[in-house]
C-alpha cells in the first residue's frame, strides 16, 4: 500500500477493486407465443416469451408466413389479411443486449381460415329514388310505374 510523508496509508489497492458482473447474451427459456383468432381480417399478437440475460434486453419481431418473412410485419401485432389464407403463421422474436443477439420463434398458427361471407340484405347498398315515368325502347313503349 503506498504511504505518504507521514507514513500513513493511502488507502489504494491495485487491482482489489469490484470487478464488473460478466456480460451474458440473451438465452430463451420460454418461447415467444401467438394470441388470436388464425382468420383472414382478426389481429395476432406475439408475446416476448421468456430470456435470460444482462440487461437491458429489447425485442424485434418478424412474422412468417410458411417460414417466409411477412414484408413489414416487424410489430407485435399483425392484421391477417386473404395474402395469409391458407398459410401457417409464425413469429419470431429477437432478444438483443450488450452481448448479443438471439432469435426464437413461436410454434406456428393453425393454417389461416379466409373470412366468412357476410350475406348482404336486400337493398342495404341499393337506394332508388326518382319518379316512375314512360321510355320508349325499340319494337315498342316499356312502362316504367
Amino acid at each position: 500500500m503506498p504511504m505518504n510523508r507521514l507514513g500513513l496509508g493511502l488507502g489504494l489497492q491495485r487491482g482489489g477493486g469490484a470487478s464488473a458482473p460478466p456480460v451474458t447474451a440473451p438465452a430463451n427459456t420460454v418461447l415467444p407465443a401467438i394470441s388470436g383468432t388464425p382468420t383472414e381480417g382478426e389481429t395476432l399478437s406475439c408475446s416476448t416469451g421468456t430470456w435470460t440475460g444482462t440487461a437491458p434486453i429489447s425485442y424485434a419481431y418478424q412474422w412468417k408466413a410458411d417460414g417466409t418473412n411477412i414484408g413489414g410485419a416487424t410489430a407485435n401485432t399483425f392484421l391477417l389479411t386473404d395474402t395469409q389464407v391458407g398459410a401457417a403463421i409464425t413469429c419470431t422474436v429477437t432478444a438483443a443486449n450488450v452481448g448479443g443477439s438471439t432469435p426464437a420463434t413461436s410454434d406456428a398458427t393453425a393454417a389461416i381460415t379466409a373470412a366468412p361471407f357476410q350475406a348482404m340484405a336486400l337493398g342495404a347498398f341499393i337506394n332508388i329514388s326518382g319518379s316512375a315515368r314512360q321510355s320508349m325502347l325499340p319494337g315498342g313503349f316499356l312502362n316504367e310505374g
